[in-house]
């Protein structure tokens, strides 16, 4: 074509004319330099505070940071977070201490929950979906005390506040249907119990109040201890929306034996908790016949064929491994490598060099890429930490970066060998492990070969494989050519095999 240069990039020399073209056309683009810089197409700005009311389900879209406004958005939230005092009035507020205070709340919020289970279902989707534009209007509020409290980054906490807001208008959406069956009248549990983890402290919340609220249930929220102010933040948002404060009651347990007595109270109709399997297990024990839904531990596995792209590979085996310091139940904890890609150079140094790379440190700096621990690294997480098993090497040994043991750089332990200690047992922190096998099928076993069946994943582009895969691992959650961590409301339910849940529906 004339109109590109590489016409005449041949006659340059000798042809004037050309000369002359070229000359006109590299001045008249200088000249263009001085045009304004077309603005955006997208224009999203989350410094407005004007949230339109929403009255029908649709994903929000997570905050986009290449926007100038959102950064400065996100600046003025960092800022906020070292002196931040989010949630500690309302956590105050909320503590027990006494089995006649508690027995006072559960019998309130079961008064409270006949009511609010008599009311249409019509009525329970609209204070919902004013719930969930009350969450939109609070995404700063609920970022800074998660970077505060969880030392949650903001990349990490803006998708786990979309999830919460999408948890809302969702459930807002499925009330309608509890009144659509044929022939059958939806009788609500009066009061169903809470107890969310740490390491999601809004959405997971979010996701199991909100789904008993639609089914017409009063909530009993009890955050975990740790995040505590960020359990509260939520609650305050949904009360703001139109969630009364008797149908949806937020409590700290000063005593261990009060949390027996929450569980355990006859009035409790269910108990929906996120946490470990022990955990589940003790409820269970405290209460026997006791309506538990309970998404627990998780040891999760992905395995890279040597017909994988091996670039996109180690991004997922990364991103899946470390975000939020490898804090996540379906998190990343081992990789294994099929046939050639065990003795892959590339692979190897791809991996090393993508971990090292991670810039660890405080949610208050925005180019943190890994955040700090939830608290000081103890027990069988400072083991995997610092001590190596049988066979294996450290192709990059975790150093601890502060004095109390919070922050971490991401380890990464070679030679983990079939049905050892680390290739069984869950640690929830930054460090992975590197499994070998000689075919997919014995990489399958071992993906299978744990207690545990939440989150699994493959890197192939071999259709063969492919296809085998899903049908022969044991998992709830199946990611093939991505991380496996993270959900999207509706797109996916988000559930366990094995000792990963415990309960119908889990």
């Amino acid at each position: 074509s004339q109109d590109n240069f590489m016409s005449a990039v041949f006659e340059l020399s000798d042809n004037e004319v050309l000369f002359e073209r070229e000359k006109s056309r590299f001045l008249a683009s200088l000249a263009s330099l001085d045009r304004a810089i077309p603005l955006p197409r997208r224009t999203q700005n989350r410094s407005d505070t004007e949230i339109a009311p929403t009255d029908r389900f649709v994903n929000q879209a997570d905050t986009d940071p290449s926007l100038p406004a959102n950064r400065a958005w996100s600046a003025r939230i960092l800022e906020r977070v070292p002196g931040s005092r989010l949630g500690i009035s309302a956590v105050t507020d909320s503590v027990i201490s006494t089995e006649d205070a508690l027995n006072r709340v559960i019998t309130a919020a079961a008064t409270a929950g006949a009511e609010w289970g008599a009311r249409s279902a019509e009525e329970r989707t609209a204070i919902l979906h004013r719930a969930g534009d009350s969450l939109s209007a609070h995404r700063a509020e609920l970022l800074e005390v998660m970077a505060s409290e969880a030392g949650k980054t903001i990349d990490q906490g803006d998708p786990e506040v979309s999830e919460a807001i999408d948890f809302a208008h969702y459930y807002a959406e499925l009330a309608r249907t509890l009144e659509t069956v044929d022939g059958a009248t939806f009788i609500p549990s009066r009061l169903t119990v809470v107890t969310p983890p740490w390491n999601f402290p809004v959405a997971i919340p979010a996701g199991s109040t909100l789904a008993a609220l639609a089914a017409g249930s009063a909530v009993i929220l009890k955050p975990a201890a740790l995040s505590a102010r960020c359990g509260a933040v939520l609650a305050e948002a949904l009360w703001e929306g139109g969630v009364p404060r008797e149908v949806l009651q937020l409590v700290q347990l000063s005593e261990r034996d009060l949390g027996t007595q929450l569980i355990s109270h006859p009035e409790v109709d269910r108990v929906i908790l996120t946490g470990g399997y022990e955990t589940a297990e003790l409820f269970r024990s405290f209460r026997p016949d006791l309506p538990l839904l309970a998404e627990t531990s998780g040891k999760n596995a992905i395995i890279v064929t040597p017909s994988a792209d091996l670039d996109l590979a180690v991004k997922d085996v990364v991103s899946s491994a470390f975000g939020h310091a490898g804090q996540k139940c379906s998190a990343a904890s081992l990789v294994i490598l099929v046939g050639s890609v065990a003795h892959s150079a590339r692979f190897a140094n791809q991996l090393r060099d993508a971990v090292a790379s991670l810039k660890v440190g405080y949610p208050t700096d925005p180019a943190t890429q890994m955040g700090p621990l939830i608290e000081p690294a103890n027990g069988k997480l400072l083991g995997a930490l610092t001590t190596l098993g049988e066979g294996e090497a450290w192709m990059l040994a975790p150093k601890k970066l502060d004095s109390d043991g919070q922050l971490w750089s991401p380890g990464v332990r070679t030679g983990v060998r079939r049905g050892s200690a680390f290739h069984q047992t869950e640690y929830f922190g930054p460090v992975l492990g590197v499994m070998t096998a000689p075919t997919l099928d014995e990489a399958i076993a071992m993906q299978n070969e744990t207690d545990f069946g939440l989150t699994a994943g493959i890197h192939s582009l071999d259709p063969a494989e492919l296809g085998l895969w899903p049908d022969s691992v044991q998992a709830g959650n199946l990611y093939v050519n991505r991380g496996i961590t993270g959900a999207i409301v509706q797109r996916q339910p988000f559930g366990g095999w094995k000792k990963s849940s415990d309960g119908t529906g889990t």
